[in-house]
């Protein structure tokens, strides 16, 4: 994983991502405010559009990596979350079933994929968590009629402390979802769904914090 190690870090220090990016969205100052986010995109080679993500979180690296791992309570706090599953673990990674709803009258998409997360220090000493998720098959989970199966998917994530309650983070990620996916709901995912996923993961965090 270092690819992805060098990638997060490069934005972290850089704060803008190399080469043509298009900026779709920001909010907040990324060196003043615990709570900001910037999202880039760009097309990728084969067409699909490549996305990143940059911003902090009121909450320790630690706290929001254990929210974002914990399948079973994500499902509690993510409405667009259909079914979510560990598959099968293996050494290092584990394979999961994910299953998520779109907007109406799209179908639901939904993915296997498999996980792999480590710790790591960083130049300064801090421990960063980097989790890489990518699409694969799995004889156990077949695609059926009832959602649109997502082949390609790849995501990377990093959370990096700041401070003992706060943190920086980096999303990068890119997927075919298959299937005519209209223009408005590709900005609704950026506008709304994005951002809204972020404030639900917060709100998870802060009752994590208050339950442990």
């Amino acid at each position: 994983m270092e690819e992805e190690w060098e990638s997060c870090m490069r934005l972290v220090r850089a704060q803008e991502p190399d080469g043509d990016w298009e900026k779709l969205y920001t909010k907040g100052d990324f060196d003043k405010d615990p709570d900001s986010m910037r999202v880039w995109r760009r097309p990728g080679s084969n067409g699909l559009y490549e996305y990143q993500v940059l911003g902090t979180a009121p909450f320790s690296a630690a706290v929001i990596t254990g929210v974002v791992n914990d399948l079973e309570y994500h499902k509690e706090w993510d409405s667009h979350c259909k079914a979510l599953h560990i598959i099968e673990k293996q050494s290092g990674s584990e394979s999961i079933y994910w299953e998520v709803s779109y907007p109406w009258p799209l179908s639901s998409r939904d993915y296997v994929y498999r996980r792999t997360s480590i710790k790591r220090a960083d130049e300064d000493g801090l421990q960063c968590f980097l989790s890489k998720s990518e699409a694969c098959d799995h004889p156990s989970m077949p695609e059926t009629k009832k959602s649109i199966r997502v082949v390609t998917f790849s995501s990377t994530y990093l959370f990096r402390p700041r401070s003992e309650d706060s943190c920086e983070f980096v999303y990068q990620f890119h997927e075919d979802p298959r299937g005519a996916i209209p223009k408005t709901v590709v900005n609704w995912f950026v506008s709304r769904a994005l951002p809204g996923f972020m404030d639900n993961l917060y709100d998870a965090c802060s009752k994590r914090k208050v339950t442990t």
